[in-house]
This record gives C-alpha cells, structure tokens and sequence, in this order.
C-alpha cells in the first residue's frame, strides 16, 4: 500500500509544477505575442490638390511613420494602397533612436474618390486614402494608428473648401479566401489590418452654383413677360411661343453645360432639378399660351383673359421661386 500511495503523492507534485510552469509562461507569451501584433503608425498631409469631378480622384501627398525594433523588418515596405490610381515614394528614412528604429516615407499619389454632387454647392466630401498590410494577416500583425501625432498641414487652403474634420482609423478586413495558402483549409477566410485615412471637407463658395443656374433664371425673366404679351391674332401667339422656344433651348443648353462642370451623375443634382423645374414651367406656360389664345378666337373677353394670364403667371413664376427655396433648403439641410 505504501508504493501506490507514494506513486500518487509524486504525481500529483509533478503535475502541481507543470502548472505553475505553464502559469508563468503565459504572460511572457502573451505580451510578446501582443508586442508582435501592434505596430504604431502615423500620418501628416502635407497637401491636397489636383480635385477631379470627372475622373473621380483627387491628389495627395502624405509622410507615413513608425517605430521598429531593430531586427524588425520594415513594415512601410508591405504597405499596400487601396485606393490608389498611381503612387510614388520619393524619400525614404531610416534612423536608429534609443526607443527603435524611427522609419519614414513620404508618398504622392492619386486616389480615386466618388464626388457626391447631389447637393451641390451644398455638399461635403469625404475623402480617404486606405492602406493595407500585404504580408501578414492579423494572427502576427497589426496597425495602431498614432492619433497623437497625426494630422493634416494646418496651412494647406483650399479655393472653396475647408476641413472640417480629419480622422485615421485601423480596422481588420476580413476576405472570404485563404489566397490558396496550402496550410489553411479550403474556404477559410484570412482578416489583414487596414488603415483608413478620411479627410471631411465642406464646400463654403456657392458663387458657381449661382453662375450655373443664372440662364435657367433668365429663361424665367423671359417666360414671365410673355405672360403679358397679348393680341387677338396669331402673331402673338407666335411672339409667345417663340419666347418659351428660346428659353427652353437656354435651359437645355445651361443644363449640357453644367452636366459637363459636374461629371456625367447616375442620380439628379440640385442643378438638375432646378433645371427640370424651369423646365416644367416653360411648358406650363406655353400650354397657357394655346389656351388664351383658343379663348380669344372663341370670342372671349381679351381684358379678362388678359388679366387671367398675368395672374396665373405672377402665381406660376411664385411657385417656381418657391420651389427652388425649398429645393435648395433640403440640400443645405441634407448634410
């Protein structure tokens, strides 16, 4: 009885030290493990320029750094740009420091950006450039974004524009493929860290959105006159309908125009919608026109019919106005 009891008495000691083993190992692990994971990264705009309606891009150039151990390879150098039409890196620095290697790298490019004109001159922009880790997937590294020491160069202007806010954010992509990793399982989806960097900007001119709406505008001026042009013959009607024709080729023209200065959209501007409202009104009008002047013809009253058609004018062109204010209110309201 005394062998078994000692044979237990020695298992039980061993396995009491394997587990205090284990307990002290694991913080280690844990810490370098973490230490792996998070890599420091930082960003400074130093300009923004080169913005393109038509093309969807705009241009930047950024200075991106971080701090290495040195037997640590440089992770700036795996850094891949997402939405990058092209890029350059002129300028690469490496310099040792008492808390690790400080490594910079200055880049200018053009990203691609959707311009949301919708609620042009009322709109805002947001601009990002993302970058992703291209090596590793988050089970051995990760971004932790410098927040501190980023920003965007404070004298930087824009003709139009201001910031009005700057953020830079890591988050884990995950993609549905293993990228025909032999060690993974077929279907197995792969998670890398991404840096997003976005650049709120508001738009504070509206002085184009005023040029671009001016001959709609004028086309009105010309459509209301004609409210007070009448003659019991056909050449008024003519004189009439050759006001509505020129203002609605002005219109159709303006809005070509300004098609062109916002890019070709899949979805209706403010402009756009002004323009199909003077556009409606122009036909409204013309539909008056036929209709005063068949009165006419049937013998009807010309002062009253007169004074009809200066009124329903007057009240059309209101309509109009007012509905351009409240057109214009709701983009300014929809940010």
């Amino acid at each position: 009885m005394t062998l078994p009891k000692r044979l237990i008495r020695l298992a039980l000691f061993f396995g009491c030290l394997i587990i205090l083993i284990i307990q002290n190992q694991l913080p280690v692990q844990a810490e370098t493990l973490t230490q792996k994971q998070q890599a420091p990264i930082g960003i400074f705009i130093d300009s923004l320029s080169d913005f393109n309606i038509s093309n969807g891009s705009f241009s930047a150039s950024l200075w991106i750094w971080s701090v290495i151990d040195k037997d640590e390879k440089n992770l700036l150098d795996s850094l891949e740009f997402l939405n990058a039409v092209k890029i350059d890196t002129p300028n690469k620095l490496s310099i040792p420091t008492s808390k690790g290697i400080w490594v910079q790298k200055k880049a200018n490019g053009t990203f691609r950006h959707n311009w949301n004109m919708r609620n042009f001159p009322f709109d805002t922009q947001k601009l990002k450039i993302i970058f992703e880790e291209s090596e590793n997937d988050i089970n051995s590294f990760r971004y932790q974004p410098d927040i501190a020491n980023s920003s965007i160069d404070q004298d930087i202007k824009f003709d139009g524009w201001k910031v009005k806010k700057f953020t830079i954010n890591a988050i884990d992509k995950q993609y549905l493929s293993n990228f025909g990793n032999p060690t993974l399982p077929p279907g197995a989806a792969n998670t890398y860290s991404r840096l997003e960097i976005m650049i709120e900007l508001q738009r504070t001119n509206i002085t184009g959105f005023f040029k671009m709406i001016a001959g709609a505008l004028a086309s009105v001026g010309l459509c209301l006159v004609s409210y007070f042009l009448y003659e019991p013959d056909i050449g008024s009607l003519l004189a009439r309908f050759g006001l509505h024709g020129t203002s609605l080729f002005a219109v159709i023209l303006s809005l070509r125009s300004n098609n062109g200065d916002l890019g070709s959209m899949a979805y209706l501007t403010l402009i756009d919608c002004i323009h199909l409202a003077v556009i409606v009104y122009i036909l409204v009008a013309t539909a008056i026109a036929i209709y005063i002047w068949w009165q006419v013809q049937k013998k009807g009253d010309l002062p009253a019919l007169t004074r009809i058609s200066s009124q329903v004018g007057v009240a059309s062109t209101l309509a109009l106005l007012a509905c351009i204010v409240v057109l214009m209110i709701g983009a300014a309201t929809h940010n």
